[in-house]
């Protein structure tokens, strides 16, 4: 079945559905536009995971050194160890007997073996080593702990003689069966400063320095970086050695940062010099990104099949319209002409009615443009070649080699005689200024002088171009001439602003800003013609209050500072109101600019204690040198100044306290979840991790990832006090995903492990009773 009936009907159809598509086409963009804020989004979500990893990672490598060098350092005062280690004995009598007391010196680090491998001093006079599980002379102490792992005797020996001010040494194996080990090595010295006399070992298993949780691919790529810039060793020669080429090709800078193919996270540690980093492949982020591009796509496809479908059944349908207008005309005069073709012709009759309209439209559009282009010139160089084509091409010449910019400010006004009585000053301010230039044009049109205008900032501005420099006075009497001639025939009042003159047309801006300085001028003189020579020596161009004085005022009342906005407002009055040679005018000026800023920076902080104050601010300084001397204002200023301030500061410190109580209530809620993080508390409040943290900490005196781990283990106390639940029971109630996270920061925050509590509270319950 045929549309229509004839080939005219079926081009309009075809346009109508053409149009559709271009909807259609519209609607794909904006998808795809509205699709990059959310890879953005996705892409800071995978930020924000990695470097959550990375901070509790560094917690726990922290939390780690800090135990590991207060156990050698608890170690190194031993009275016991340190008789031995000066002892001038051989391995006899006494000695046996310290070597017994130093063993069980050693026995109280078993209850943290989960976080040590072992515990051993290896005392150099007596060539021996005292151990958690074993004593015996070094090289026999070696084969039981060291034989089957296929490290070298000499090397180990090595290590046990020489220098160490407390350091970590990875001490590789070659065996399979063993995983790498960790030393930590820290020398007892005696009287000779570099000789010592006892060093002792802590080792720790290399599995303590990967990380315990969080995605294959993020474990892998973890690494640390030494105080002397080198990749911590963990086994993998090929992988540290691409690490260290990293690291010093790029740098490891704290953050996030693109290297090569990979993405780094980085941060230095809190207690020492060593630096932690994630390298991440860019394709482990963009997995999201590209799974949900391939869904949009996919729901474009689909939906430009839809649409087309839907756009054929409107096409037919719209036809309806066009038979309704067909009917509105009335039925064709000849049966064989096409009902568009009738339209058209009856539509043709219209438009020609309208051409007369079309060239006003025109003529319209071209001053438009004209103006446009000026206003450009005012404000800006124009940096291209053919500016003088562009303006040949509107119109626009410039026969004469001077060149001035005159602004006008017309006052509309009740009395203007033509004025039409219903408040459309646009319109009024229309027609003032076509008899404005009108005339002036008839009183420039025998004068060498030149003039083009356009509409700037709700002024009219005239580019002058003028012959000689006799020319410019004339030109000035001829302006007053017209000020007098407008306001006795039209009752029309203006003020102009007339620049210096200049011999390039690319002065055009510095001739618009010495303009825009007469204006200023409206406060004082608003019917008068100012020329900015005549300003320079009036000494009011530089009564202005400073940029670095404007922000730091501002500044100041944004944070609520009273003391810091009180001594801005002191220094503006000593250096730019009573200075030297400063009039009643020049101080009226900085004064409306102070409380302009004044007003500006209180209503975009939404605080106004007493609307009257804001009013009597202006009217204060209306009457400046009438009836308020400088006292009075400036105690008037204060005390407006005091009032937002301290409002201000009250409503702060409300919202803060309101924020960080939501914060610790949502902790005090959920501490069960194992994915509670920082990010997850500061999402649900609205605000970022940093301000979160920061006006947390600044409120309850502890870190929000700190105050978690309080919450936690204080629940933990309490189900070891009245339950028999396994520790891994325990654990999974408080939150924590695994033992060792579990015993570690038990042990942390409560001194000693979750076993021994139990096994102490159950004691005191038993004396109790």
């Amino acid at each position: 079945m045929k549309l229509f009936t004839s080939g005219g009907n079926h081009k309009i159809v075809f346009a109508w559905f053409v149009s559709y598509m271009l909807i259609l086409f519209f609607t794909s963009c904006v998808n795809f536009i509205a699709y990059i804020p959310i890879e953005q989004r996705m892409e800071e979500q995978n930020n924000h995971y990695v470097t959550e990893l990375l901070e509790n990672r560094k917690e726990e490598m922290d939390n780690l050194r800090t135990l590991v060098n207060n156990a050698a350092v608890e170690i190194s005062h031993n009275e016991t160890i340190n008789r031995l280690a000066f002892s001038t004995e051989n391995l006899s009598g006494n000695n046996y007997y310290r070597v017994v007391e130093a063993a069980e010196a050693l026995a109280v680090y078993k209850t943290i073996e989960s976080e040590f491998q072992n515990v051993y001093v290896y005392f150099h006079k007596l060539n021996y080593c005292v151990g958690l599980n074993t004593s015996n002379i070094a090289q026999s102490y070696f084969k039981v702990q060291f034989g089957d792992r296929q490290i070298k005797q000499s090397d180990w020996m090595s290590l046990m003689i020489e220098n160490h001010n407390g350091e970590f040494i990875a001490l590789p194996s070659e065996s399979a069966d063993y995983p790498e080990t960790v030393l930590y090595l820290l020398s007892l010295y005696g009287t000779e400063r570099f000789v010592p006399a006892a060093t002792i070992v802590i080792e720790v298993n290399s599995d303590k320095f990967t990380p315990a949780s969080g995605a294959e691919s993020y474990n892998e790529a973890f690494f640390i970086i030494n105080a002397e810039g080198k990749v911590f060793p963990f086994g993998n020669p090929t992988e540290e050695a691409r690490v260290q080429e990293i690291a010093d090709t790029y740098g490891v800078a704290d953050g996030i940062s693109t290297v090569g193919k990979q993405i780094m996270i980085a941060n230095h540690s809190e207690n020492s010099e060593w630096k932690y980093l994630y390298l991440v492949d860019k394709s482990v982020f963009q997995s999201g990104i590209r799974a949900a591009r391939r869904w949009i796509i996919t729901l474009n496809i689909l939906g430009i099949f839809v649409v087309i479908f839907i756009a054929f059944l409107f096409a037919r349908k719209n036809y309806q319209t066009v038979q309704q207008i067909i009917n509105l005309f009335g039925s064709p005069q000849k049966s064989e002409e096409s009902g568009f073709r009738y339209i058209e012709s009856r539509i043709s009759d219209i438009v020609a009615e309208n051409q007369a309209y079309s060239k006003i439209t025109e003529k319209l559009q071209d001053n438009v443009i004209r103006s446009a282009f000026l206003s450009r010139l005012l404000n800006e160089r124009v940096h291209i070649s053919n500016k003088e084509e562009m303006l040949d091409s509107l119109g626009i010449s410039f026969p004469y080699p001077l060149f001035q910019v005159v602004l006008f400010y017309i006052e509309i006004n009740d009395d203007m005689f033509f004025d039409n009585k219903n408040d459309d000053t646009e319109e009024s301010y229309r027609l003032a200024r076509l008899i404005l230039t009108n005339i002036l044009g008839d009183l420039l049109a025998k004068e060498e002088i030149v003039a083009e205008y356009c509409d700037v900032e709700g002024m009219l501005a005239g580019i002058v171009n003028l012959k000689t420099e006799e020319h410019i006075d004339k030109f000035k009497k001829i302006i007053q001439k017209l000020q007098e001639f407008l306001l006795s025939n039209f009752n029309i009042r203006f003020m102009a602003g007339m620049s210096d003159s200049y011999t390039n047309s690319d002065d055009l801006p510095h001739c618009y800003s010495e303009a825009m300085s007469c204006m200023e001028q409206y406060f004082f003189s608003s019917n008068d013609v100012v020329t900015y020579s005549e300003l320079e020596n009036t000494e009011l161009t530089d009564c202005y209050i400073p940029r670095n004085m404007e922000e730091q005022l501002v500044n100041g009342m944004k944070v609520g500072n009273y003391e810091i906005c009180v001594k801005v407002l002191d220094r503006i009055f000593q250096e730019n109101i009573f200075a030297s040679n400063q009039s009643v005018q020049a101080a009226k000026i900085v004064l409306y600019e102070l409380t302009a800023i004044m007003i500006r920076t209180i209503a975009e902080q939404g605080i106004i204690d007493d609307e009257n104050a804001i009013s009597d601010l202006i009217h204060m300084v209306d009457n400046i040198g009438v009836n308020m001397d400088a006292k009075e204002i400036t105690r008037r200023l204060q005390g407006v100044m005091q009032s937002f301030c301290t409002k201000h500061k009250q409503e702060t410190v409300q919202k803060t306290d309101i924020l960080t109580d939501r914060a610790k209530l949502f902790v005090d809620e959920h501490y069960m979840e194992p994915a509670l993080t920082v990010a997850m508390i500061a999402e649900n409040c609205n605000v970022s991790m940093a301000y979160l943290s920061t006006n947390f900490k600044k409120r309850y005196q502890s870190g929000l990832l700190e105050y978690i781990n309080l919450v936690r283990i204080e629940h933990a106390k309490k189900i070891l006090e009245d339950s028999n639940d396994t520790m891994e029971r325990v654990a999974e109630l408080v939150g924590y995903s695994n033992m060792r996270s579990f015993f570690r920061m038990f042990s942390r925050y409560v001194g000693t492990s979750p076993n021994r509590y139990r096994a102490m509270m159950l004691a005191k319950k038993k004396e109790s009773t």
